[in-house]
């Protein structure tokens, strides 16, 4: 099949549509930002680690809680993802900036009900029934990330808006640099080397902090650029606008939902085996880290999958065929239908 220009983006090789190829393209950013998002965590109870077993397991525990609570608005926020992603496919580019701006202020108001929850967290805690050593490491930690939930949250949202508009590198290279700070942080204020205090679990929630905010640092100083300006115009609609708030509402509730309690599974299990010994919670830790990073690649492919590049696009997936015809042929039926489905759901909406 020869290579076609779209109405809205650059030319698709449609000899390549629904292959491995095609979604490999798409998929390595996103696959490597998820891994890196997981290896993040895992850099912290690694070097906490060499400090002592209560320590590992302090991180383990509260880092657990933190996503947990952390994750009901990172799938509320993904709704971003939708329609900045709609929006660009059907060319309306400017309309892209507006849900980039009302997932900014969901995550704004969502910073305010995280930071009520931060008061109670020592409580929190001791219910969870982690050994006593544990407890007010473990509270001292998630007190210190939940400092970062404006920056992480920012950065969530940044990222949407880019997979939407189908771009998976720039996350990643944001998520790259957030490394550099984390890992540095961690052997300066862990260990206290150099001028830095020797902090420990403390030390390894403030790198982790600090990572944050470069992150949501370099993604607001990004809002600033030509393209952002000018292409989405970013600061044309930067007004809340309730009805769209409504729809990111109507979205990514059920999303959230359903992240919140895969995360509180999680939680509940670490809770149950912090409840038998300081020992068994730091195993557990290692256990949880290496099975994030065998299942997260997974959802690096699941986010490529919803992808949109070069304008109002749909990637399908045909695995199995005896030969490059029949593929093309069936990848070219799921694309009809796809299109029809997308453009009887943007007349409804």
């Amino acid at each position: 099949m020869k290579s076609v220009t779209t109405q809205n983006g650059p030319s698709v090789d449609r000899s390549i549509a629904g292959s491995y190829k095609q979604v490999w393209t798409l998929a390595y950013p996103a696959i490597l930002t998820m891994v890196s998002q997981t290896v993040m965590w895992t850099v912290d109870s690694a070097m906490v680690g060499h400090v002592g077993k209560t320590e590992l397991a302090a991180v383990g525990l509260g880092g657990i809680f933190v996503f947990t609570l952390y994750s009901f608005f990172i799938g509320l926020t993904s709704a971003v993802n939708t329609f900045v992603a709609q929006s660009y496919g059907a060319g309306k580019l400017r309309r892209c900036g507006v849900y980039l701006w009302q997932g900014l202020y969901v995550s704004v108001a969502a910073t305010f009900l995280i930071y009520a929850i931060r008061f109670f967290v020592p409580e929190i805690v001791v219910l969870l029934g982690p050994t006593e050593p544990v407890q007010p490491l473990a509270a001292s930690y998630a007190q210190i990330r939940m400092l970062s939930a404006p920056f992480f949250l920012i950065y969530y949202t940044y990222s949407h808006f880019y997979r939407g508009i189908g771009d998976t590198k720039t996350p990643l290279k944001v998520l790259l640099l957030a490394h550099v700070v984390n890992l540095a942080g961690d052997y300066l204020l862990i260990y206290g080397k150099g001028p830095f205090p020797e902090m420990g679990v403390e030390g390894a929630a403030w790198a982790t902090t600090m990572a944050n905010f470069v992150a949501a640092a370099v993604f607001l100083g990004l809002t600033f650029s030509p393209g952002m300006r000018k292409v989405y115009g970013v600061f044309d609609q930067k007004r809340p606008q309730l009805e769209e708030i409504k729809r990111l509402f109507r979205v990514g509730l059920p999303i959230g939902l359903h992240f919140f309690l895969d995360m509180g599974s999680f939680l509940v299990f670490s809770a149950y085996i912090g409840r038998m010994s300081t020992e068994a919670l730091a195993v557990n830790q290692i256990a949880i880290q290496i099975l994030a990073l065998s299942f997260m690649p997974c959802q690096g492919f699941s986010i490529a999958a919803t992808a949109k590049r070069g304008g109002r696009r749909i990637i399908a997936i045909v695995m199995g065929s005896k030969d490059r015809k029949v593929r093309d042929a069936q990848a070219t039926q799921l694309l009809a239908r796809g299109f029809a489905m997308a453009d009887q759901e943007q007349a409804f909406l």
